[in-house]
């Protein structure tokens, strides 16, 4: 009984799946997210074909799902000791992420799983996660490319991550291995923007109006 635990997997895969960028753009707008713009399933071009609620709503949709997968999956794996499974809990979380990069209901064509991501590690680290949505912030502040906020903050997710468990007293070596795989699948997603901001010809975002 207890490997049925491991059904949580799949589970957080088919949650990741449902695309929240994909259905608005089809059933509010009628059209598809992916057939514009950049052609990715996301906020970033949600923000710039539809403009900023539809932006938002994407966000805080793809958001909570990651964070919903990883408390569900928490309180279900809570032995007599109160102690949760966190060898599930954060394999729920990988597949949240990867369903929603790769979503079965949309022939595996979906986002880039940065808010997705954000919601997992708020579930799982809360400090953590919000030093690294703060780092996001100030980079696209200063720079507005959304993409080199993603993935300089991707990349400092396990030294975040290490660094406020050890500050804590807290065993940090699963979650921080679990923060290099999120790492190492968010640097992945957005390695066309990398050649890009490479070569300076990757888009600024601008969020005075609408794209």
């Amino acid at each position: 009984m207890y490997y049925l635990r491991y059904l949580f997997w799949p589970a957080a895969y088919l949650v990741g799946g449902i695309n929240f960028g994909i259905i608005i753009s089809k059933y509010v707008f009628k059209k598809d997210v992916r057939g514009m713009g950049s052609g990715n399933a996301g906020a970033t071009n949600m923000l710039r074909s539809f403009g900023k609620l539809s932006a938002l709503a994407v966000f805080f949709g793809d958001m909570a799902k990651g964070a919903a997968v990883i408390l569900l999956s928490r309180r279900l794996t809570v032995d007599k000791n109160g102690v949760c499974d966190w060898s599930v809990v954060l394999g729920a979380g990988l597949f949240v992420i990867l369903g929603h990069i790769f979503p079965v209901y949309f022939r595996f064509r979906g986002g880039k799983g940065v808010a997705t991501a954000l919601g997992v590690l708020l579930a799982v680290e809360p400090l953590g996660a919000l030093v690294l949505l703060a780092l996001f912030i100030v980079i696209v502040a200063v720079t507005r490319y959304i993409s080199l906020g993603s993935v300089a903050s991707a990349a400092l997710i396990p030294a975040v991550m290490y660094l406020t468990l050890f500050l804590r007293g807290e065993p940090a070596l699963y979650k921080t291995a679990f923060g290099a795989a999120v790492a190492a699948i968010l640097i992945f997603t957005h390695r066309q923007n990398i050649v890009r901001l490479k070569n300076r010809t990757e888009n600024k975002i601008s969020f005075g109006k609408k794209a």
